[in-house]
């Protein structure tokens, strides 16, 4: 999930030297408000996200520069097991269970430059985001989290054909801390490993913080076509990425290692009214761990964890996604059709012990828009309408296979109501339509404009335990084009 939407991003930033549109100017602010009974588990009952920032593109005899600085707010409540800011991207998770509100802070910066060379231009693309996330009830947790990304890259531009290629570096850390402000009663924390295994102990200020590290590298190799009204794209991506968790302090405790390895393509074909586009993505995610003893370092007299032998896997998480959308369109109407497919198979093997589960939806979805002249002074009316439903394929919770025919006794080594409530909502079958309106306001200098932006969303469950939840959206928008 996050994962693809950070594939989208560097896709679209990295290959910047191929740019081809006008220069720009924008300051936007944006505010959403979304709440239902119908959430992941991770997700707050209500949630407020506030974001004000700008972007803009300059184009100087040929050179080209392009910036984009956002600040935004977010604030939830009753919010639980939200140890990790994407608490997808690792299996392994220092968290806890009580509701409570949360907020988080982003700083997100990047910019951008092509110089030209004959047919050949040269640019680079660097991005950093700050993060900083809290829960404000006991346990009170923390988290400050950094990315940054450098992506040097290189195009080529003919008459008819154009290709990029970018290469890039990319790094993110985390850490957690835990505090109590009330000590009438003893918390827990839990230690996750994939699939929801766990262990738990009461809270103590000797091991409430966790740290985490990514680094890893991405290509793009971007393919382009043109010949009158015929284009051709194609985008290929590639992301790696390795990543440990330990304790941040001097006792050598490490939780565990996680490896990552994505691939995406996105194909884009428009002839006239006509286009077509389709997407493939697959990544596995693969967890790690070793086997570690506390033992008296003799020389500090201060116990420490030391590892035995090397890492083992423990975890997988397999993903694949597809899918196609056709879409006509005119200079006032347009609609379009589509179809999405994913499947998702993730085990967890505390031996003899084998945990599986699996997952696989098809979503076909549908949208439409129409365009009004209001009048030279009064600008345009946008209205475009949106359904989806999803239905699931496949829904195994927790397949537990005994390996090589041992006999185990049965213990708790599961969180199973997190579990299936996690799993409930990712494969409930469900509807959503949303509605949105956009109004662009031409301002008296030539070039301004206003945009206003209202959408509305609303998503229904249609079976399972889930059936006949709900959750809805709205949003509000304003950009400022100079």
């Amino acid at each position: 999930m996050i994962n693809s939407l950070l594939t989208a991003l560097l896709v679209l930033t990295s290959l910047f030297p191929l740019y081809r549109g006008r220069e720009y100017a924008t300051v936007r602010a944006e505010g959403r408000v979304e709440g239902g009974a119908f959430r992941n588990i991770y997700d707050p009952e209500l949630g407020v996200r506030g974001l004000v920032g700008a972007e803009g593109v300059m184009l100087r005899k040929g050179l080209m520069l392009q910036g984009r600085f956002d600040y935004s707010y977010d604030y939830g409540t009753r919010s639980r097991w939200r140890g990790w800011i994407d608490p997808y991207e690792s299996p392994f998770m220092l968290c806890d269970s009580i509701p409570g509100n949360i907020s988080q802070e982003t700083y997100d910066m990047e910019a951008s430059l092509a110089i030209p060379a004959g047919k050949w231009r040269f640019g680079i693309n660097a991005g950093y985001r700050a993060t900083i996330f809290a829960k404000h009830k006991d346990l009170r947790n923390k988290n400050t989290r950094m990315d940054l990304t450098v992506a040097p890259s290189v195009v080529w531009c003919g008459d008819k054909f154009r290709a990029g290629l970018a290469l890039g570096y990319l790094r993110n850390t985390e850490q957690v801390e835990y505090m109590q402000v009330d000590g009438s009663s003893e918390k827990y924390l839990f230690r996750l490993y994939g699939l929801w295994l766990y262990s738990s102990s009461g809270f103590s200020s000797a091991e409430n913080r966790r740290y985490k590290e990514n680094s890893g590298v991405f290509s793009d190799l971007r393919l382009e076509y043109e010949n009158g009204t015929l284009r051709i794209g194609n985008d290929f991506h590639v992301r790696y990425s390795y990543g440990s968790q330990t304790e941040t302090g001097y006792n050598n405790l490490h939780y565990g290692d996680t490896q990552c390895l994505d691939y995406r393509d996105d194909f884009s074909l428009q002839a006239g009214a006509h286009r077509i586009s389709a997407f493939w993505e697959m990544g596995q995610t693969l967890g790690l761990r070793s086997l570690q003893r506390q033992e008296l370092d003799p020389d500090s007299n201060i116990r420490r964890w030391y590892s035995y032998g090397g890492l083992t896997e423990c975890y997988s998480r397999s993903r694949m996604r597809a899918g196609g959308l056709y879409r006509f369109g005119k200079e006032r109407w347009s609609v379009s059709a589509g179809l999405d497919w994913m499947s998702e198979t993730q085990y967890y093997r505390e031996y003899p012990i084998l945990f599986t589960q699996r997952l696989s939806l098809l979503e076909p979805h549908l949208a439409g828009s129409a365009r009004f002249g209001l009048g030279k002074k009064a600008g345009w009316l946008e209205l475009e309408a949106s359904a989806r439903y999803s239905l699931p394929l496949t829904a195994v919770p927790d397949d537990i296979t005994v390996l090589g025919g041992m006999e185990t006794e049965e213990s708790e080594t599961q969180l199973l109501a997190p579990l299936f409530e996690e799993f409930h909502y990712r494969s409930a079958s469900r509807i959503g339509a949303g509605l949105n309106v956009r109004w662009t306001l031409p301002l008296p200098r030539r070039g301004r404009s206003l945009d206003f932006d209202i959408g509305v969303q609303h998503t229904s469950a249609l079976g399972g335990p889930m059936n006949g939840l709900s959750r809805s959206a709205g949003s509000l928008a304003v950009h400022y084009h100079f």
